[in-house]
Order: structure tokens, then sequence, then C-alpha cells
């Protein structure tokens, strides 16, 4: 379902690089599971809007970090 949403935005146009959907994934996985463990759900829509700001940050900008 995660890679799914990814090549949606592909095909809407957006260059999302060479990103590994499953990399993604695991920290997206990571991140919740540590933030709702220490902090339960304060702030949550915070939390969440700057989590996928920063997923798709590393996802538009995937190939540029592979070549360096």
């Amino acid at each position: 379902m995660f890679a799914a949403r990814l090549q949606l935005a592909e095909h809407r146009g957006e260059n999302l690089g060479r990103v590994d959907p499953w990399i993604l994934f695991e920290i997206l996985v990571g991140a919740t599971s540590i933030r709702g463990l220490l902090h339960g759900s304060a702030d949550g829509e915070a939390f969440v809007e700057s989590l996928g700001n920063a997923l798709y940050v590393l996802a538009r900008h995937s190939t540029e970090i592979a070549a360096e």
C-alpha cells in the first residue's frame, strides 16, 4: 500500500527519485512507534504532518543523497 502511494505520486508527475519504499516505510514505522511510546498521542497531528513532510523530502531528494 505504501509503495502504491509512491507510485501514484509519480504518476501525478512528482519526481521522487530512486527511493526505496521499504526504507521510507521502516523510517515511518520506527518514528511513529518510538513517538507513541515516548509521548503517546500528544501533538499527534503536528507530528504526523512533520513526519510526512520529512519523508517527502527524503523521497524527493533520494537520488541526490545517494549520489553524494
